[in-house]
């Protein structure tokens, strides 16, 4: 069982409510997907290169707002507190910390039987679902769904297309519209 850590921050100046499906392309549900949502050979190229079975299971958290004076007491005082509110609720297993606007997360995965018998995953990538739902200073909410690629290498597209691009790889695609 291999894990990725990375953070996540929050830039905007309100709370943002994170729900993320670590799970939602591993190999037990990708067929239904490719049939239903994610329809057509781009999706289908694109969600073939997950190699590994995503453990994390889906999860939800708020990750707090930016704020740019954290140095006066008061507003720390206040924070601090709903930072340990937010902490009490978290799986600590999943988001092992967080501090002000930033949260640190987990997530847990090991090779595909199918992708040991091809000789392992050296090249390990996955994708993820994830929603972030948030209120604008006008008081607009709004709803980003995106899908997620994280691996260790960068996107067989990217590649292809970009031979200058970094060999890491990790990325956010807004989904279609047709799919919200």
């Amino acid at each position: 069982v291999a894990e990725l850590v990375f953070t996540m921050v929050n830039p905007l100046d309100s709370d943002v409510e994170l729900l993320l499906e670590p799970q939602a392309f591993n190999a037990a549900g990708r067929e239904e997907l490719l049939k239903e949502a994610y329809a057509g050979a781009h999706w289908e190229a694109v969600l073939s290169e997950q190699n590994v079975e995503v453990l994390t299971p889906t999860f939800s958290t708020t990750i707090a707002k930016f704020n740019d004076v954290n140095d006066a007491h008061e507003v720390f005082d206040e924070e601090a507190e709903k930072t340990k509110q937010l902490q009490e609720q978290d799986d600590r297993q999943v988001i092992p910390d967080r501090k002000f606007n930033k949260i640190l997360v987990r997530l847990r995965f090991q090779c595909e039987a199918s992708a040991e018998k091809d000789g392992g995953c050296k090249n390990w990538a996955f994708f993820v679902k994830m929603k972030l739902t948030f209120t604008d200073a006008s008081s607009s909410k709004h709803s980003v769904d995106l899908i997620g690629r994280f691996g260790l290498t960068a996107a067989k597209s990217t590649a292809e297309s970009s031979p200058g691009r970094p060999s890491h790889g990790f990325g956010f695609t807004p989904m279609p519209r047709q799919l919200r």
